[in-house]
């Protein structure tokens, strides 16, 4: 409890009860509630549930910087390993779909052109029972390098859509640089699958 900060719950600002996000002797921040909308007083059980609402929150707050801390990693690289599929080292597909939906919106909004394109990795299963999984992770991860590579770097964005499948997105892309990208992708893909795995067609 901190008693300087009692004025807080005050009429002017609404505020009916003030928590603070607390935990081992370090102050993240506060918990404050209005009025109920049945306009009763908050009770005991009310403040009892709140108190444990937040030393929960202050817990998760601790312990989540705390692993920041011992892993060396920055929040933001931390962020981007959780986003990123770990054989092929493009995005995974929530992501992938966050950016489509956010991009395809953006395009209509300002008319401008936006393009995408999927590749897929025929006879997927077929190869993974023939050659083993390590072989398959190994393919995946080329062609996560080749898409990475061809990419424009804070433009373009390419993700993990299903198990066989990859997207790459291209905004202010028109239909033309669509097929040119795709071309120079088909030639990238085609070198690989000739020079270290000709079993494999991407289509």
């Amino acid at each position: 409890f901190y008693p300087s900060l009692s004025i807080l719950t005050s009429k002017a600002l609404g505020i009916k009860l003030l928590s603070a996000i607390n935990y081992s002797n370090n102050l993240f921040g506060f918990i404050t509630l209005g009025p109920k909308y049945n306009k009763a007083p908050y009770n005991e059980s009310d403040k009892l549930i709140l108190a444990l609402i937040t030393n929960f929150v202050a817990r998760i707050i601790f312990y989540s910087n705390h692993y920041i801390e011992a892993s060396g990693k920055t929040s933001d690289e931390l962020y981007l390993r959780n986003i990123t599929d770990t054989i092929s080292g493009v995005y995974i597909k929530t992501y992938v779909e966050q950016r489509m939906t956010e991009g395809i919106k953006e395009a209509i909004r300002y008319k401008k052109p936006y393009s995408l394109t999927l590749l897929s990795i025929d006879k997927f299963e077929d190869l993974r029972k023939k050659y083993g999984q390590h072989a398959v992770n190994a393919l995946l991860q080329e062609v996560g390098i080749i898409l990475t590579n061809l990419l424009r770097r804070d433009v373009d964005h390419a993700g993990k859509y299903s198990e066989d499948t990859f997207i790459v997105l291209l905004p202010s892309t028109e239909r033309k640089g669509a097929i040119i990208f795709s071309e120079r992708l088909k030639t990238r893909l085609s070198r690989l699958a000739i020079e270290k795995h000709p079993n494999v067609t991407i289509t």
